[in-house]
C-alpha cells in the first residue's frame, strides 16, 4: 500500500498485486499449474509467477495485460 500511496507504482499496478492469485495459471509450456493452496504461509515465487504470465500475455497479443504485467514485473525487480 506505501508504493501505491508514495506513487511509486500505478493503480493498475497495485490492483494487480493486490488480486488473488487464480486457483489455476498456465506455465510456460502451456500446462496448468493448480495454485489453490498458496497461502501467505506457503512458499511461491512471485517474480516466476508474473514473469511467465507476462511472456504468455506478450505470445497472445494481450497488449493491456502484458502493460499491467510489464510494470508488476519491473515493480518486483525482475
Amino acid at each position: 500500500m506505501e508504493s501505491f500511496e508514495s506513487g511509486e507504482i500505478d493503480q493498475e499496478t497495485y490492483a494487480a498485486l493486490a488480486d488473488e492469485l487464480p486457483m489455476q495459471a498456465l506455465d510456460r509450456q502451456g500446462q496448468i499449474i493448480d495454485l489453490s493452496e498458496i497461502t501467505d504461509d506457503t512458499p511461491f515465487d512471485f517474480q516466476d509467477y508474473y514473469k511467465n504470465q507476462l511472456e504468455i500475455a506478450m505470445t497472445m497479443g494481450d497488449d493491456q495485460s502484458a502493460k499491467v504485467l510489464k510494470s508488476v514485473v519491473a515493480f518486483l525487480g525482475i
